[in-house]
């Protein structure tokens, strides 16, 4: 399942609380939909680079790492946070139980192809 949420980037989270508030509520609509459908995987995609590594409350995204790291425990494995902003490549687990995938960016603008194999996800580099 493939889930997409309007969550700007660049450091700070521009959304006002109200924004913030309907980003949860589809979040959390979306993800139950994709359990009630049994989904193998959830990608779920936006802009903004959560910054996992700063888990500094009051920066902006604080309240959605929290949000993905509960969502994270209750989907094990299933879930997939696929982002942008800082245009570095990552494949990396910021969270147990959550994939990260940020493709490369400008300069460097290459895809991604995605897919289940066995079960497991494999990302591929495209020419």
């Amino acid at each position: 399942m493939f889930v997409g949420l309007n969550v700007p980037g660049r450091g700070r989270n521009p959304l006002g609380e109200r924004d913030m508030k309907l980003v949860f509520e589809w979040l959390d609509a979306s993800l139950a939909l994709a359990e009630s459908h049994r989904a193998q995987k959830i990608f779920v995609f936006l802009h903004a680079d959560p910054h996992f590594e700063r888990n500094a409350p009051g920066d902006g995204y604080a309240r959605l790492r929290a949000v993905l790291a509960t969502h994270a425990q209750w989907f094990k494995d299933r879930l997939v946070l696929v982002h942008g902003d800082t245009h570095v490549y990552r494949d990396d687990e910021p969270l147990p139980g959550m994939r990260r995938i940020e493709p490369w960016g400008s300069p460097f603008v290459r895809g991604l192809r995605a897919s289940l194999r066995a079960g497991e996800l494999v990302v591929e580099s495209m020419p």
